[in-house]
């Protein structure tokens, strides 16, 4: 180990045993148990015992090692946020080096960070957070550096210093310029900057939240939510605004899942009205990311709220290819009624009903509630039941008996879930779970669809039927 290691592994002891010693000094918040009890007098570690510095020069590594992580995955796990701290301590004190240390660089960072984050005192120590950010840069150089700025701005959004956050980010890219992996630093860069311009977004839109919040009351916030204040006098409310979707607007139209920076995008241009460039991005957003189902859904409820003279068949569209990715998202209850109000509408014509097709809508508007229903999350909700027995009932009404009992057959018989649905749907386990809902609605439109696809005399409807 040269000079420049062993400098920098004390800068590290130095930060910790700084960390151990501030954080347990609030031990009554802190609930600090003896650090070491978890081991029993008989194990072959115990010398945990001990006191914590004579243990960490005396331990033998290998033989030490999973039983300081699973120590210190318990004190994690019972929130023990000084004695994590002090076995950290412990950590850095072992000679890891010449037992190849990577993983533990990770360890150190990942759970140095939780333990800032959660115990009273660190949430509140600048000082410190700032000082981890440091030290991890300085003697980890393995980790991506990137990454461990990004989590110290994550700390400060969380402590409301948006423009110490966003001070922080715009120099991103200048950061550990002496660090040796070169070539990766580059692909880090590279690799976050999209994620860099959404947070620096998010960072101008809470700045633009503030300002409208305490300029218009009616706006529809939760004011306690930003009951701070900005020293950002030189950016009005618009500017903020353009900054906020400018970073937006740059990766809305790039690979990957921006949810939360798209629904603030949308926040913004609508309280400003402008529909038509939020309809592009939408748009924009959903033919980049075809596999994230919310993407559509963003772009669907646009339409559908904000269109006036929207395209049914637009929408139809749309929601057919959420279908694909989530067949049992609620708004597949709006691609069935499509469906079904189309083939209503086109049904009334004597010469549709002529047409070899004219039953494909009413069949995949069944096939879309039937696919909510192959989802155990629905079993016990009204909606989609409610909606099948309408329907069903609906085309009873309009079909001669032959043709209605066919469509059944096609509906239950060749979907195949004539095979599945009675042990999973009408069984005497769920008729009884669907009494104890109390919902007369519920009851009702279970037993109509079972007597239709299962029999009458079945035992799930005798059961309804007697309540």
């Amino acid at each position: 180990m040269n000079n420049m290691d062993i400098s920098h592994q004390k800068q590290l002891k130095d930060f910790l045993q700084t960390l151990t010693f501030e954080l347990n000094g609030l031990s009554a918040k802190d609930h600090r148990d003896y650090v070491f009890q978890i081991f029993d007098k008989e194990d072959d570690v115990g010398g945990f015992r001990d006191h914590d510095r004579e243990v960490h020069t005396r331990l033998p590594l290998e033989c030490s090692k999973q039983r300081i992580f699973k120590l210190l995955r318990a004190k994690l796990l019972q929130h023990k946020w000084g004695d994590v701290a002090t076995i950290l301590h412990g950590i850095a004190m072992l000679s890891w080096k010449k037992y190849n240390n990577n993983p533990n660089s990770e360890i150190m960072w990942r759970i140095g960070s939780d333990v800032l984050h959660h115990h009273p005192l660190g949430f509140n120590n600048h000082e410190l957070l700032d000082t981890h950010r440091r030290t991890m840069g300085l003697y980890f150089e393995t980790i991506d550096q990137t990454h461990v700025l990004l989590e110290y701005v994550f700390s400060l959004i969380l402590k409301q210093d948006f423009e110490k956050a966003e001070e922080e980010l715009k120099y991103y890219q200048s950061i550990d310029k002496g660090i040796r992996y070169k070539d990766r630093r580059r692909k880090n860069i590279a690799f976050w900057a999209k994620i860099i311009e959404g947070y620096l977004g998010l960072i101008e839109y809470a700045l633009w939240k503030i300002m409208v919040t305490k300029e218009d009351t009616n706006f529809s916030t939760q004011q306690d939510m930003f009951d701070i204040t900005t020293d950002n006098n030189e950016k009005n409310n618009e500017t903020l605004a353009e900054l906020a979707t400018s970073h937006f607007r740059k990766i809305l139209s790039e690979p990957g899942t921006w949810d939360i920076f798209v629904l603030k995008h949308a926040e913004i241009l609508l309280y400003y009205n402008d529909v038509e460039q939020l309809k592009d991005d939408l748009c924009s957003y959903s033919v980049t990311n075809k596999d994230n189902p919310n993407a559509h859904k963003y772009l669907y409820r646009y339409l559908k709220n904000y269109e006036s003279d929207r395209d049914v068949s637009q929408l139809i569209t749309l929601l057919k290819r959420l279908h694909v990715i989530s067949p049992a998202d609620p708004e597949m209850l709006d691609l069935h009624r499509y469906l079904f109000d189309k083939w209503s509408n086109d049904f009334q014509s004597s010469e549709f009903r002529k047409e070899p097709g004219s039953y494909v809508d009413l069949l995949e508007s069944f096939e879309v509630l039937l696919c909510m229903l192959d989802h155990a999350c629905w079993i016990d909700d009204i909606r989609p039941w409610r909606a099948l027995d309408s329907s069903l009932k609906a085309i009873q009404d309009k079909l001669e008996n032959e043709v209605f009992l066919d469509l059944i057959s096609k509906i239950w018989t060749l979907s195949e879930r004539c095979r599945w649905w009675l042990p999973f749907h009408f069984n005497l386990t769920q008729a009884r779970k669907t009494l104890l809902l109390n919902d007369s609605e519920m009851i009702m439109a279970k037993l109509n669809v079972a007597s239709l696809f299962t029999s009458p005399d079945s035992d799930f409807c005798k059961v309804l039927r007697e309540s």
